[in-house]
């Protein structure tokens, strides 16, 4: 894709409704234990 689209593609973007969002400050073992508790909810 040329870089001149990319500006028009992200500005098309829509944030996702039913996305976990996980701060990358966050363990491994943290990360794998909050998307467990989502799966499982």
């Amino acid at each position: 894709m040329p870089l001149s689209l990319l500006q028009s593609q992200l500005s098309t973007l829509e944030k996702p409704k039913d996305a976990l969002y996980l701060k990358s400050s966050l363990s491994i073992k943290e990360m794998v234990g909050r998307v467990k508790n989502e799966i499982n909810e």
